[in-house]
């Protein structure tokens, strides 16, 4: 079900130092709503967050919309639905992004520009959820075909919980041995940097569907909540720690193609390619209906990991 979630893309407009072009989505009805967004109907079995509630800027409820991110000169052809491959269901978002894919996120001096910023993305991102002190959960599945390649030392992101006007709180990554690795930004020993957990071998990166289930208690900082991340349905990190940063508690979900330092890489570079399928978000476990990807709740509560952080 998809009564609050929409798909947010980019009006025709020009300015001094931006063009917003109109996307080409391959598979996503897309219809105008106002003058400055057009939105996309994705379907049923593509994003399951009918159950949460999101919020505006100021703490007013809203609908739980998705967009396209970067907001302006999104990159061409870099996302569609398909049928080539699905986890559940019968349809999969299929993310492509190369070199040069990058945009902007504003038009207002001083707004991030991906390609001044050393960034490449193609992501879909979101409002602000309705979170304060309480637990959420999130699940994805990602298929990487076995031709796509990930250079080191350039960054690569999947899946994140960000805030707005804020930094990032937690990301899925492939680091240089590629493994797949939780981070966190926001608990460390010196209060900046990263602290990662691997969560997949890389043994298990591609050809295969992964799915990933993300049990969080949020907590206003500095309070501490609770960190789960489970792996094709084995617990792979379970701490206590903040759960928040100390800017903003209006957090909110991105995922696909997020590449930063992508100067570090000197080589010759192809198109990365990532396909997403059973996106969910729920206030908890049974909203996220597991059973449609063979998982159960009381079977992923029972879960105890062979090494916990």
């Amino acid at each position: 079900m998809l009564k609050k979630l929409f798909f947010v893309g980019i009006a025709t407009l020009f300015t001094a130092n931006c063009t917003l072009a109109n996307p080409e989505v391959k598979g996503l009805n897309i219809y105008q709503d106002d003058a400055m967004y057009k939105y996309f109907d994705a379907g049923k079995d593509l994003i399951n967050a009918d159950k949460v509630n999101c919020q505006y800027s100021n703490g007013s409820p809203a609908n739980c919309e998705t967009h396209l991110s970067p907001s302006f000169n999104w990159p061409k052809d870099s996302l569609e639905v398909t049928d080539e491959i699905a986890r559940s269901g019968n349809l999969a978002f299929k993310f492509k992004n190369g070199p040069g894919d990058c945009g902007q996120h504003g038009t207002r001096p001083g707004s991030f520009d991906d390609c001044a910023k050393d960034r490449e993305r193609s992501e879909i991102s979101m409002k602000s959820l309705m979170v304060g002190d309480k637990d959420m959960w999130f699940k994805f599945s990602i298929f990487i075909p076995e031709d796509t390649v990930f250079y080191h030392p350039i960054k690569y992101s999947f899946w994140q919980i960000h805030s707005k006007k804020g930094p990032v709180n937690f990301q899925v990554t492939v680091n240089g041995k590629k493994e797949i690795v939780w981070d966190d930004h926001i608990n460390n020993d010196w209060g900046y940097g990263t602290t990662s957990y691997k969560i997949l071998d890389a043994s298990k990166l591609k050809g295969t569907w992964n799915d990933f289930i993300v049990h969080i208690q949020f907590k206003k900082f500095p309070n501490k909540g609770f960190v789960k991340v489970y792996a094709n349905g084995e617990l792979k990190v379970n701490y206590i720690g903040k759960t928040e940063n100390s800017l903003s508690r209006q957090n909110y979900m991105k995922f696909g193609i997020y590449k930063s330092f992508v100067s570090r890489f000197k080589g010759q570079r192809l198109t990365e390619t990532v396909f997403y399928d059973a996106v969910g978000i729920g206030d908890n476990c049974e909203e996220l209906d597991l059973e449609n990807e063979g998982y159960s709740c009381s079977n992923i509560k029972k879960t105890t990991s062979s090494k916990s952080n």
